[in-house]
């Protein structure tokens, strides 16, 4: 028996979300995403329901649009009928589905009700928030008389009027088995379902005085520890404790008619206090076992000998990690002792938010590199699924199991859980051993933007950001990209492999690639050349993307019609784009500017900018470069891009430095530059 997907219906942002757990034992799921894509909310709802009877989980959880319809029907003045307005409350619940796969050889199936029950291999258990049918008519009537604004009343109050309800289907079976059917809470879900927490709130702080006193880490180790102490040991510190009571016992009150530290306060008291029974009295030690295993007894230090520091001299980062992996061993301590009592759980789920909070990106790495085989390690035999929540490229360029990767995707105002793997399946998965291997940390950045820039190579990958900020400076230019949330990826000659990662992705995505011109040799082998003697390309990028029946000449731009690859369709739209049938991707390539088309980035943007190298350019090795190459013969331009630059990242950085000293501003290709014009648009 196994926990095989969940399905979330209107909570906050997953109005209709749904996830798939793995059928392996240890089930681990990166959840990568931006900001505001419910990671943290797919945990709040969990713990509300396994953790605390869905007690929190109110009106201001409900997604915007349904509230405002809500309101509505709980006008006092409303026409709708009671029919209508029941219907449409319940369909405003908030509900959480927990799919249960199992097999007749399961175990004990007593543990769940419905599954005496003829049909099916899968039980559906859905636990919902929703409004009280018999409590609406009262409802409404506090809305009526309150002045308070509905919105604020039920934001306040609605947890007063709603109830939760709890409903089990066996199979594809269509009857619906609700709480009255079963005495049994949650149908036993919190009893199968063992949720384990690490927030992102961890409370890591240098300064004590922010954590009331007590060492982060030392509250974790006193926490450890007082459920770790054995019996031998546990009598042993009893036995201490009794004779240390008596010590200090006979320090307090005086030893042999001696004077005790209390015997001077303590006569003055008798002599106050003329009564036997009141004034008689004497100071005990007391010593409980909670204060000798409580907190502050345990301090965290690092380093050895005198050489040892406290925790709060050691950094953030190391701090945070050490917090991580204290808290994991409890709860891998914890999952081991639940899987050997009676009634283990079905799934044990770990939720890790942001491992990455405070350490630097070598430790990030560390972290990736060993938390899986950790916990698979510690977790063997044992149904554990592990969700860890990041925002950082360089975490998720460690895990290159593609289906370790689920994005958490807004579209709109909802988010939906989109395993990366499904990019790459069926006749694309001859692909997807080369994204896992190409997804390092810089490629990363893909899962977080809003907005992608895919370049070839360093050239472009250095000027993009360059020419971004220069199309920033231009006033005509009202939306800025460097205030947008914009990655430059440089996926080299590989561009056309991201085609359906982008599609999964479904974010804006500006193309740029190279014409690379070519003729077939002598050999058949194909050879660079000018574009007036071009009958083919060697950039697979285009092979790819457009039609196999178009010449890649100078003209290929105006004369493509239309093309299909695999599911990338691009088409020329009535401005000359080169866009996808969805209208988010768009490729650009070098186009005629000046009489000339340019085979690469390089030749394009010298010939265009010859005057400013020679006149303002500084580097004497480029400028002679341009001097002796650069003319109005095609074949000349095309060379000097091919044999005269030898270091395209000293290329790029030349043309960055040369530009802020110089009077005059370069000239930026107009493909380049249409294409980051439209990717600035909203």
């Amino acid at each position: 028996m196994y926990v095989s997907e969940i399905l979330i219906k209107n909570y906050r942002l997953m109005k209709d979300f749904q996830l798939d757990f793995s059928t392996d034992e240890d089930n681990f799921l990166v959840l990568v995403g931006r900001n505001n894509t419910a990671k943290t909310s797919l945990l709040d709802l969990l713990d509300d329901v396994l953790n605390n009877d869905f007690k929190q989980a109110g009106f201001d959880d409900i997604p915007l649009g349904v509230r405002q319809e809500i309101v509505k029907a709980l006008e006092p003045n409303s026409t709708m009928s009671e029919g209508d307005r029941i219907k449409l409350l319940d369909g405003a619940a908030i509900s959480l589905e927990a799919k249960i796969d199992y097999s007749d050889d399961s175990g004990d199936m007593s543990r769940l009700p419905i599954l005496s029950l003829d049909g099916g291999d899968f039980v559906t258990i859905k636990i919902i928030k929703k409004f009280n049918v018999d409590k609406i008519p009262a409802l409404r009537q506090e809305l009526g008389n309150t002045e308070v604004e509905a919105v604020d009343f039920l934001s306040k109050f609605s947890r007063d009027y709603m109830m939760v309800e709890c409903v089990a289907i066996q199979g594809n079976n269509t009857r619906e088995y609700k709480s009255g059917d079963f005495d049994q809470k949650f149908f036993g879900l919190q009893n199968l379902i063992k949720l384990y927490t690490i927030s992102a709130k961890r409370g890591v702080a240098n300064d004590v005085r922010k954590e009331g006193g007590q060492d982060t880490l030392s509250r974790y180790a006193q926490s450890y520890v007082k459920e770790r102490v054995d019996g031998d040991i546990f009598r042993q510190l009893q036995q201490s404790i009794i004779e240390t009571d008596d010590l200090l016992t006979q320090q307090y009150n005086g030893k042999d008619g001696g004077n005790g530290v209390f015997s001077t306060v303590i006569n003055d008291i008798k002599n106050f206090i003329q009564d036997r029974d009141t004034g008689n009295i004497s100071v005990r030690s007391n010593i409980a076992m909670n204060s000798i295993l409580g907190y502050g007894n345990s301090k965290v230090y690092y380093g050895e000998g005198n050489d040892r520091l406290p925790e709060t001299r050691s950094g953030l980062g190391y701090m945070n990690m050490y917090a991580i992996i204290i808290k994991l061993r409890m709860i891998i301590d914890e999952i081991q002792q639940n899987n050997t009592s009676g009634m283990p759980a079905l799934e044990h789920i770990i939720y890790i938010e942001e491992p990455e909070a405070h350490t630097h990106p070598q430790m990030q790495y560390v972290f990736a590199n060993n938390i899986k085989q950790f916990i698979t390690d510690n977790t063997k035999d044992i149904r554990t699924t592990t969700f860890i929540t990041t925002h950082s490229p360089h975490f998720v360029s460690q895990f290159k199991e593609i289906d370790d990767m689920v994005l958490m995707k807004r579209d709109n105002d909802s988010v939906k859980a989109i395993k990366v793997s499904q990019a790459y399946r069926g006749q694309f998965s001859e692909y997807e051993s080369f994204i896992k291997q190409y997804l390092t940390v810089h490629r990363s950045e893909l899962f977080f933007a809003d907005k992608l820039i895919l370049v070839e190579g360093d050239t472009e990958r250095i000027l993009i950001p360059y020419f971004m900020d220069l199309h920033d400076r231009d006033g005509g230019n009202e939306q800025k990209l460097l205030s947008q949330y914009v990655s430059v990826v440089d996926v080299g000659n590989y561009m056309y492999i991201f085609g359906d990662l982008i599609k999964l992705l479904g974010i804006k995505t500006l193309m740029i690639t190279d014409m690379d011109y070519a003729k077939k040799g002598e050999s058949e082998r194909l050879q660079a050349c000018s574009s007036d003697k071009a009958d083919d390309t060697t950039n697979p990028t285009l092979k790819k993307l457009l039609p196999a029946t178009k010449k890649p000449d100078k003209s290929t731009v105006d004369r493509i019609r239309g093309t299909q690859y695999d599911r990338l369709i691009f088409s020329v739209n009535e401005h000359g784009y080169i866009l996808n049938a969805d209208g988010n991707i768009r490729l650009a390539t070098q186009k005629e500017e000046n009489g000339y088309c340019a085979r690469t980035f390089e030749d394009s943007f010298a010939y265009l900018n010859k005057n400013w190298i020679i006149d303002q350019c500084n580097n004497k090795k480029f400028v002679n470069s341009v001097k002796k190459k650069i003319d109005n013969s095609v074949d000349v331009n095309f060379e000097f891009g091919k044999d005269y630059i030898k270091s395209k990242a000293m290329f790029a950085i030349d043309i960055i430095n040369e530009n802020e000293k110089s009077e005059q501003e370069i000239k930026v290709p107009e493909y380049i530059m249409e294409g980051l014009k439209w990717i600035a648009k909203e």
